[in-house]
């Protein structure tokens, strides 16, 4: 985390503050926050990042987008999921228009929403989604990703869930 600290510092006193690029530090240093244990600090990072985001780069800005969702991600893990859900139920169709749906910062702002929601009466849905997701990152990423794999483990998931439905069904 101090590296992602000094280089958003080097970045606000090359670029500025509020220039792309170091508006994308700013995320990322965030994101470590998170990764480091630090939710809270994590969320108002982020949380200032992604209005100054939108304020200065707009919402068609693959930074932009990216921060919302790193942003949505950690106020799933902050215990907030019904406003995750929100964000990401807005974030990932501006994601498919700004960035396109093969985009890996698509792909993975519809993993994690897939992630968290509820697919209890829909599992052909999940499975759909998960194929997709699936087919998207082994492209993206390649086969051996752990989000290729995560993804692969939660389709075969929702395919048993499907499966079993079938069979309950006859």
């Amino acid at each position: 985390m101090a590296e992602a600290l000094r280089q958003a510092l080097d970045y606000v006193r090359q670029l500025g503050a509020d220039h792309e690029t170091t508006l994308a530090a700013r995320a990322n240093l965030g994101n470590q926050r998170g990764l480091a244990g630090d939710v809270t600090g994590a969320l108002l990072d982020l949380e200032i990042t992604t209005d100054r985001c939108l304020a200065v780069l707009g919402t068609d800005n693959t930074v932009t987008v990216a921060t919302a969702g790193m942003r949505a991600y950690w106020l799933d893990r902050s215990g907030d999921r019904a406003a995750a859900l929100a964000a990401y139920e807005r974030l990932w169709p501006l994601a498919v228009s700004t960035l396109g749906p093969e985009h890996p910062t698509t792909v993975s702002i519809r993993h994690s929403y897939s992630d968290i929601r509820d697919w209890t009466d829909n599992p052909g849905g999940a499975v759909h989604a998960y194929e997709e997701i699936l087919a998207a990152n082994t492209r993206n990423l390649g086969p051996d990703h752990p989000n290729t794999t995560g993804a692969a483990a939660t389709l075969g998931h929702w395919r048993t869930e499907l499966n079993d439905l079938a069979d309950a069904a006859e």
